[in-house]
């Protein structure tokens, strides 16, 4: 098990390190930055080019580098056995996590932390409250990480999820779920980070609800149009298929016995609707999908991606 202070002395040794969204401790190399410029352009600035052949990392990649599990910061809360809201950081031991949606760090006591901050900032020392500090929310505990004694109370303990088809171990999987949970977030989708970032990384143990999914696509569709191909891609995911068009969506939901109206569903997904979609209908064809074959963490994530409009 790894211990609270090497984790902190980790940190400490990597103040400096220049930040890149979705690096996870590592040089950067020309084709690695190409795929991140490419597939996260919202987070990462053509100045960080400039670092390419430097050592990079990014706020949940810190952590990762020392633990060696890449989780992302969405991961790390679902997956913290003690969560204590950020009034309660006096009962925290040195190295736990600094929570905030969509960000971490990590705390080094007398009121500081280090973190990853941002591609303008790299890796820096910075106060847990007050002038420059970020809104942290939370602070975090982990089960592979030895805290010692005085782990504090007003905690909320968790019982850490085990098992599942997660793949939280791939870092660009890691990436594009800490990219879903924070697009939400710039386009003020309430999403509940914690709950969906089992869904999205396959480790949830209980089965979807999907009036909550029925919910957040809502949401969504709020928030952008979504085409009869952003349509066609979403139900491609759910049904596990990589290409096909429409003939192919319905033979598919054929083969798998999943009852739907062709007529209802065709206008949407060759983007003839003249009505808006019946998320209800929406609701109760994806659980009819789910019913009918087990659908993937990263088929979720496709899911989100397609009907946030992120490439």
């Amino acid at each position: 098990m790894k211990k609270a202070k090497d984790l902190i002395d980790f940190c400490i040794s990597k103040l400096g390190t220049a930040y890149v969204y979705g690096a996870k401790g590592e040089v950067l190399a020309q084709a690695r930055y190409d795929w991140l410029k490419r597939t996260y352009p919202s987070y990462v600035p053509d100045s960080d080019r400039n670092k390419i052949g430097k050592w990079c990392v990014d706020c949940s990649g810190l952590i990762s580098w020392f633990t060696g599990r890449v989780l992302g910061s969405a991961q790390l809360y679902a997956q913290a056995i003690k969560r204590g809201t950020i009034a309660t950081i006096k009962n925290a031991p040195v190295g736990a996590i600094l929570w905030k949606s969509g960000h971490v760090g990590v705390y080094i006591g007398n009121g500081m932390c280090i973190e990853a901050k941002g591609s303008a900032y790299g890796t820096v020392k910075t106060p847990v409250s007050g002038t420059g500090a970020n809104k942290w929310t939370h602070w975090l505990l982990m089960d592979y990480i030895d805290y010692g004694t005085g782990t504090g109370t007003e905690t909320e303990t968790i019982t850490p999820p085990s098992g599942g088809s997660g793949q939280g171990n791939n870092p660009e999987n890691v990436v594009a779920i800490d990219t879903i949970i924070n697009v939400m977030k710039d386009k003020n989708i309430t999403a509940d980070p914690e709950y969906w970032a089992g869904y999205l990384d396959g480790t949830a143990k209980n089965p979807l609800n999907y009036e909550h999914f029925k919910t957040i696509v809502k949401r969504m569709a709020a928030k952008r149009v979504i085409t009869g191909n952003d349509w066609q891609a979403v139900f491609r995911a759910l049904l596990g298929l990589t290409t096909g068009g429409i003939p192919t969506i319905f033979s598919e939901l054929e083969t798998q016995k999943v009852g739907f109206d062709r007529e209802y569903w065709r206008p949407f997904f060759d983007g003839t609707a003249k009505k808006p979609m019946n998320f209800e209908y929406f609701k109760v064809l994806a659980e009819r999908i789910a019913a009918a074959r087990t659908i993937k963490g990263t088929e979720w994530q496709a899911v989100f991606k397609t009907l946030l409009g992120i490439k």
